[in-house]
């Protein structure tokens, strides 16, 4: 017969082949020999991390820092090295993991976690709706990506004021401010003020306005608001 003793054994396991769980592991030699390996190995088989949301769904970087939390399932801290989030073509590093629980395994320090925190520096990123992917790290290395869980916006612009000229010492006057990037969200208008005087909600009113598509929010963007000075 011919035969080699070999110390290293390869073996590929296609997609799906394993379920889920912490199976043992044992080698069986060939006929004639038929003996197989006695100690007792584990391999570790986790499911690929799942995004469920950030929140917030939407926020602006072009005035500074913005920190947001991906929530989900299985993600993993192998060793102390957690998984990149990628947005945009650019990859993040997670500040902290949240709800996190230990995961036995042979021959790594394994925790897995049910949130992430990144921060998005000022101006990384332009205003987009964007896919939002976690790569878990080796050797576990699986990912997931999920459209449209993040919305930046740019900050509010104003272009004009009509009539730029008011005079409130005998009745209410109504100005009309036309711009871009005017938010409503979940029905509450911008917030207006004038001369650092904080106006009454009640008193703003957004027109010319479409909806604006943000993860689990309500939003329409509006170029014009029509707001009333009080006599």
């Amino acid at each position: 017969l011919d035969a080699d003793v070999c110390d290293k054994a390869q073996v590929e396991l296609a997609e799906g082949s394993i379920e889920n769980g912490f199976p043992a592991i044992s080698l069986l030699n060939p006929d004639t020999a038929a003996c197989h390996t006695t100690e007792y190995l584990k391999l570790r088989v986790v499911p690929p991390p799942t995004l469920e949301r950030v929140e917030p769904p939407m926020g602006c970087v072009a005035e500074g820092d913005r920190e947001f939390v991906i929530e989900g399932t299985d993600f993993l801290k192998i060793d102390d090295v957690m998984p990149v989030i990628t947005i945009g073509g650019m990859d993040f590093e997670p500040s902290k993991m949240d709800g996190c629980e230990p995961l036995d395994t042979q021959g790594h320090m394994v925790e897995r976690c049910t949130s992430l925190t990144f921060t998005v520096a000022k101006d990384r990123l332009v205003p987009d709706l964007y896919e939002v992917t976690v790569t878990n790290p080796a050797p576990a290395g699986c990912d997931d990506a999920a459209t449209g869980l993040l919305r930046l916006v740019p900050p509010p612009a104003i272009g004009e004021i009509v009539p730029p000229l008011v005079c409130v010492a005998d009745s209410d006057r109504t100005l009309v401010i036309h711009g871009s990037d005017f938010l409503v969200v979940e029905g509450e208008v911008p917030a207006v003020e004038v001369d650092g005087e904080a106006l009454d909600p009640k008193v703003v009113e957004a027109k010319d306005c479409e909806d604006l598509e943000v993860d689990s929010l309500g939003v329409q963007k509006c170029a014009t608001l029509s707001v009333t000075i009080a006599k």
